[in-house]
């Protein structure tokens, strides 16, 4: 493009975020505010996909220098922008300074209080999750979707059953909200990590829609968690009907279970057996940074520059705690 101004630099670097490549996003941004030929500032779409990619990252230093630029450009604290400051903190595993800026939110609304309830339950604050959002139904704010499986998800990793269960049969009632697949999901991971395995395969079979993988994976690492081998086996009957070719997923949490309980001959037989289709799943990847730089690690991935580095200091690691 012979010009670019604020809304073509948004709409690709939207289109990364868009798509997972946060990389880009960060890449491009930089270029953006280097560009000499375009002289453009970041509009507030480009700021929030940028502290968005910061927060998939976990690129905290890139994050703080992002919030800088908009405290000293003196650009406006609106809802989009608190909610990305927050849930790039949070995910940043600085829940402190999401707090700060969740607290200082003069009428925080919806996306705000969805936001902050979200963050509390990656760190597994399950109960002050619960406060946030009893003060939101106080303050006369109704609750959105994503906001009950923020709470779900809170309730289950703090293992409030009673108060999730009753959030999940009320919502349709108190707030309009009919649970969806994912609603459902974030209430059996709640009922199979505190041990209602009859319970939760209860509510898979009384669904109004047809449970998918996702739910019965969920429910599979119950009873991998619980050690319930029979149950197990019967969820790989279910599963195995919604995907014909083989779910590999499924059976290393299988697999696992039998290995957790010693079963060392049923740990080769569902490993043959995944062997022999030679299903693959996704390629696992992490992110670290480092002194302002984000490294990107994929499985079997032998192509970073310090890659020997690494494996010398994890064999140091090993030999340490072993």
């Amino acid at each position: 493009m012979p010009v670019r101004n604020d809304v073509s630099w948004a709409v690709i670097i939207s289109g990364f975020a868009g798509n997972g490549r946060y990389m880009e996003v960060l890449l491009y941004l930089n270029e953006m505010l280097g560009s000499v030929e375009d002289k453009v500032r970041p509009n507030e779409a480009v700021l929030v996909c940028a502290l968005s990619a910061c927060a998939n990252l976990g690129a905290l230093e890139q994050g703080n220098w992002i919030h800088a630029y908009i405290k000293r450009n003196e650009i406006r604290d609106s809802s989009n922008m608190c909610t990305a400051l927050i849930d790039m903190y949070a995910k940043c595993g600085r829940i402190d300074i999401a707090r700060l800026i969740f607290n200082r939110i003069p009428r925080p609304d919806v996306h705000n209080f969805t936001s902050m309830i979200s963050a509390l339950s990656y760190h597994g604050l399950g109960e002050q999750a619960l406060t946030v959002f009893n003060r939101m139904l106080n303050e006369n704010v109704n609750p959105n979707e994503v906001t009950i499986i923020g709470v779900l998800n809170a309730c289950s990793h703090s293992g409030l059953v009673e108060e999730g269960s009753s959030i999940f049969y009320n919502m349709e009632n108190l707030w309009g909200l009919k649970p969806q697949i994912e609603h459902y999901g974030c209430y059996v991971d709640l009922l199979g990590r505190a041990g209602y395995l009859e319970k939760a395969l209860g509510v898979v079979k009384n669904m109004h829609i047809k449970p998918d993988i996702v739910i019965w994976r969920a429910l599979l690492s119950a009873c991998r968690i619980h050690r319930n081998v029979f149950l197990g086996n019967s969820i790989i009957d279910f599963i195995k009907q919604l995907n014909s070719d083989g779910p590999s997923g499924s059976e290393v949490l299988l697999s696992n279970m039998y290995a957790s309980l010693g079963n060392w001959e049923k740990v080769s037989e569902v490993r043959n057996a995944m062997g022999q289709r030679k299903t693959q799943s996704d390629i696992g990847c992490s992110w670290i940074e480092v002194n302002g730089v984000v490294h990107e690690f994929r499985v079997a991935d032998k192509l970073h520059p310090q890659i020997l580095e690494v494996l010398i200091k994890l064999n140091e690691l090993w030999i340490v705690l072993s």
